[in-house]
């Protein structure tokens, strides 16, 4: 190790050596501390990167300083980042030789090397082959590309910004002169605030609505200019996953961005092809969308990049930190590739934040917001110009704290009320208004006291439901709250249509909740902060409930929809004109697909259109139920009593895609598993293992149906289950299975969702074969399973643990009676598993089982491989049971026995070691192409195994086999002491016919000559 004075010398030399080389640089750094330290890092940031934006990535490895080079597998999203790297530095290093890298096979036997040796030395990888379709791999095909480009799109990918109602007349215009707003907007000003504006204020002043208005005016003012592209992301904590989550908000910029720039969809080209068709089969996650981000930003060239994030406090607060840290990371890069990036961020006064280098602006300090409240409240009150209604407005902008959204209820109370305009009554019914937010609210919950339960109903469905109703659901949910009478929740337009539905939704909700205007149509509150009133301290006011206000909640919403579910099953097949029987056969094989009436519908679209709450009932009924036990309502009772054979046949009925269904025979339990119902398989009876298959089910077990589904929450719960139905002396060895599982498979899913379970392959071999060691460890462990179970599908099994490396399954599958497959030794030989092979030997393994050797192509015995690598102590293991020397395993021209690999590879001490145990020293030199071990000692020089092999009777010259004299490959090689043991063996050999011209070496030629005119 340099000295220090020298170590400082480097700092300072590498980075200029990397940009006169123009190298990519890519540092992970820890992102953890560790707990002997405190909490802090090995490695601090700030010395384990080169701190030069200009010429490396940093990224961050989710682990501390021992486990950040430990990954759980190829789809392990830290490993991504490391294999994303190494995939795009050489990407940029094929593109300056012109070539692909050839693979190491090729660099062995004399290629010459395709690129520079600056290049070579800093990564190298095998030529990448082709997949069964003939296109290479590492090439993304057009339509892999367009699929993952479809895939950024989800269904609610701007309802947020549609929803929103635009800027009232001329206010908000203001801002667009702030000088701070031209400072952003202004590139030669970017070095000072780094690109970011970030707007912040009170819940109700009007953020979302004036982000809106300068998204608009931006890309209205740009419009047609192909040089500057705007994009924008409104977050909304009350919408779907998608909505709220920041690998949302990648997504649809990233969808915005190639639809606006199609050329930008180069930036998904620093995939491999395999990781490519992964996220095609997967889906996107977070650490794909953000690399394919930084690649997207060099490629701007001279085209600008404008981003409005609206309502950043309606997100993760972790998540809402590294996204503005990954941002400031992209402005960091984008300033140093001189491309124009500018980032304007809105927010509550938090979460709170840092960032290096940003303007900030606090609306409600803003005199323009101010004026944009009197400009409002004079529009919508529409006063007579008086001097008594210039004070009432005045009195509503001093009494509103310049909260936007109480003006706008206070305005509309005061029209409401009193539509005549008499400014005096205004004036004192302004006064008896509270001035605070929270207040205003509650005054608008209790101002008249009519129907609190159908109040309670509605507004416990707007805030609880696991998704946001449509009018026409919120309707019928509440009819089946208040237990009124509803038609089996039917919808006959002709007597309550949508309009009489938009409504019941503000009256029910005395005006808190409405419609969204766009073409999603669904019931919202009309601000976020009325869900942070309704769940806050005044919630047992409105609701009437004192104790688990959360969990009562989810009860009721629960008894919705089993109500629905019921009620449609008696009325839905009759209303249709079905046979009567129908239910009958139903019920006997619900999966069964059946002949509707002519002319009909199937049932799933008939259902959508006539119960409008039924799709979302069935399959909420269980959610709701996991929610209220999740939060301390017992519900056993509930499950004891739950009528699974009705619900699985609306289920099915409602269900368009055939292995989506359920057969009659369907368990609670696999539900639960599928569905991710963790605290119901909690308290759900266990009859059965979770990995005892369900007959029928697609996903076979339980335990697969959670894997599949990445149900992490249903698979801990379904393990649990296992190791309490065990002896309590075995809990803590399977519990540290559970954990190993748990730690190594933390963010991905390893079963596909297209994943069936096949019973041939079984249990063991889909846990093996799928990289779930400690779930196979777990199985074995709990004693659940017969020996003549282990044995089916073992053998599968055994193989898919070697390959995997789990030494300990493979020893308890062979412990449990699997047969050990004849690829297991070789395989075991060839990674130098010394141990394992023992083991599989004292266990019967053949030592004469081929293994596949994918390097060079060929069908390998144990023994072969053991030489070719140079394992002395496996050689002697596989000599010692037996093991054949002499077997030429391969469907290439040229096998090689182990004797000649070992030659090859000039493994002197296996070269004895075989010849000791007499291997023939012509054995492999049948073929008239072949080589001999003696030639292959020549060719590669190796003076100590000539000699061994000539003691041992090689011959130098075969008789009658000129193609296999040594003596010609010796000349050639220039080995002259191989020469001259060869003469001296058989001296006669150099006057035989060889052609020796030929050979190259006329040195050596003519020394042998000159010395056999001496001898003569």
């Amino acid at each position: 190790m340099p000295d220090s004075e020298r170590l400082a010398e480097l700092r300072d030399e590498f980075p200029v050596l990397c940009q006169e080389r123009n190298w990519l640089i890519y540092s992970f750094q820890e992102e953890y501390g560790v707990t002997a330290l405190f909490g802090t890092k090995v490695v601090e940031d700030r010395s384990s990167c080169l701190n030069n934006f200009a010429l490396e990535t940093r990224q961050f490895i989710s682990s501390n300083h021992m486990d950040m080079c430990r990954f759980s597998g190829l789809q392990d999203p830290e490993y991504f980042k490391v294999s994303a790297a190494l995939e795009h530095i050489l990407g940029q290093i094929e593109k300056k030789s012109g070539s692909p890298y050839r693979s190491a096979t090729e660099t062995h036997i004399g290629h010459e090397p395709s690129v520079s040796e600056d290049e070579l030395h800093i990564v190298s990888r095998p030529q990448e082959g082709r997949d069964q379709t003939g296109e290479a791999q590492g090439v993304i095909a057009k339509e892999i590309k367009s699929s993952l480009i479809e895939q950024l799109y989800f269904t609610k990918i701007d309802e947020r910004l549609t929803s929103l109602m635009a800027a009232q007349g001329k206010t908000c215009r203001w801002f667009l002169d702030k000088p701070e707003y031209a400072s952003w907007r202004d590139p030669a000003q970017r070095i000072e605030h780094g690109g970011f504006l970030w707007i912040k204020g009170n819940p109700g002043t009007g953020k979302s609505t004036l982000m809106k208005f300068l998204f608009e005016e931006a890309k209205s003012k740009t419009k047609g200019d192909r040089s500057q592209i705007m994009l924008s992301f409104f977050f909304l904590a009350r919408g779907s996953l998608e909505e709220k989550s920041t690998a949302g908000l990648y997504r649809s910029l990233l969808h915005q961005l190639f639809e606006k720039a199609p050329d930008l969809q180069d930036s998904l080209e620093w995939m491999t092809a395999d990781g490519a068709r992964g996220i095609q089969t997967n889906g996107w996650h977070e650490e794909a969308l953000k690399h394919t981000f930084r690649h997207a930003i060099p490629k701007l060239g001279t085209r600008s990049l404008t981003i409005f994030i609206d309502a950043l406090d309606e997100c993760d607060d972790a998540q809402a930190k590294d996204m503005v840290f990954f941002f400031e990371e992209l402005c960091d890069l984008a300033q140093e590739m001189q491309v124009q990036l500018s980032i304007c961020f809105s927010s509550r006064h938090y979460p709170h934040i840092e960032v290096t280098k940003g303007i900030e602006l606090t609306l409600e300090d803003e005199l323009g917001h101010k004026d944009d409240i009197e400009q409002y409240i004079a529009a919508k009150l529409r006063l007579r110009k008086t001097k008594a209604a210039q004070t009432l407005q005045t009195k509503i902008l001093e009494k509103s704290s310049l909260i936007f959204l109480w003006v706008v209820l206070v305005v509309d109370i005061l029209n409401f009320e009193y539509p005549g305009k008499p400014i005096d009554k205004m004036q004192k019914r302004l006064s008896e208004i509270p001035p605070k937010l929270a207040d205003l609210f509650e005054m608008i919950l209790t101002r008249d006291g009519e129907n609190p339960k159908l109040l309670q109903v509605c507004l416990q469905w707007v805030l609880f439901a696991n998704a946001p109703l449509k009018p026409q659901e919120l309707y019928f949910a509440v009819q089946f709250g208040l237990g009124e009478e509803c038609g089996a929740g039917r919808w006959d337009p002709d007597t309550v249509d949508l309009d009489d539905m938009k409504a019941f939704v503000r009256h029910s909700s005395k005006g808190l909740a409405e419609v969204t205007r766009n073409k999603a149509c669904e019931v919202q509150f009309i601000h976020e902060s009325v869900r942070d009133f309704l769940l806050g301290r005044y919630r047992a006011q409105w609701s009437g409930v004192t104790v688990n206000f959360v969990g009562q909640s989810h009860e009721v919403l629960r008894d919705c929809c089993l109500a629905q579910v019921i009620a449609a099953v008696g009325d839905c097949y009759s209303a249709y004109g079905l046979d009567s029987t129908l239910w009958v056969r139903k019920a006997s094989k619900p999966y069964s697909s059946f002949d509707y009436p002519a002319g009909r519908q199937p049932l799933h679209k008939q259902f959508r259109l006539k119960f409008p709450f039924l799709e979302y009932a069935t399959l909420n009924v269980l959610p709701h139920a996991n929610s209220a036990q999740q939060h301390g309502m017992e519900q056993r009772v509930f499950l004891d009593r739950f009528p699974l054979r009705r619900w699985v046949i609306v289920n099915n009925d409602l269900e368009k895609h055939a292995i989506r269904r359920y057969e009659y025979n369907i368990s609670l339990r696999y539900v639960f598993a599928e569905k991710n119902l963790a605290d119901l398989i909690a308290i759900h009876p266990r009859t059965e293992s979770c990995f005892e298959v369900v007959p029928d089910a697609r996903y076979g077990p339980p335990i697969f149906a959670a894997l599949s589904t990445g149900s992490r929450e249903a698979v801990r719960a379904l393990l649990e289950a296992d190791v309490q139905a065990q002896p309590e002396e075995s809990h803590v060895s399977l519990r540290k299975y559970c954990d190993q599982h748990f730690e190594k498979h933390t963010n991905t899913k390893r079963l596909r969702y297209d994943f069936r379970f096949h019973e041939l392959r079984g249990v063991f071999s889909s846990l093996a074969h799928w990289g779930y060691d400690d779930l196979a460890s777990f199985l074995l462990s709990t004693c659940q399973v017969s020996i003549d179970q282990a044995k089916r599908g073992g053998t599968e099994a055994v193989s898919w643990a070697l390959v995997r490396g789990n030494e300990v399954l493979v020893k308890k599958l062979v412990e449990n009676g699997a047969t050990i497959p004849s690829s297991a030794l070789p395989f075991a030989v060839a990674q130098g598993l010394e141990t394992m092979a023992k083991f599989l030997l004292e266990n019967g393994a053949d030592t004469a089982g081929f293994e596949y050797d994918k390097l060079d192509a060929t069908y390998k015995t144990s023994m072969q491989f053991a030489a070719r690598s140079g394992h002395e102590s496996l050689v002697k293991l596989l000599l010692e049971a037996g093991a054949d020397t002499g077997a030429e395993g391969g469907i290439v021209d040229e096998p090689l026995t182990a004797l000649q690999l070992a030659v090859r590879g000039g493994y002197e001490a296996i070269v004895r070691m075989l010849l000791d145990h007499g291997v023939d020293t012509e054995l492999g030199a049948g073929k008239e192409t072949g080589l001999t071990p003696l030639q292959l000692a020549v060719m590669g020089g190796h003076k100590r195994i000539v000699k061994m092999l000539l003691e041992k009777g090689a011959l130098p010259e075969p008789s009658g086999q000129q193609s296999h004299a040594a003596l010609p490959l010796a000349i050639q090689e220039g080995h002259e002491a191989i020469v001259e043991m060869l003469v001296e063996k058989a001296p006669g050999s150099t006057t035989q016919h060889y052609h020796w011209p030929r050979t190259g070496n006329v040195v050596i030629l003519k020394g042998l000559l000159e010395n056999r005119a001496r001898d003569c």
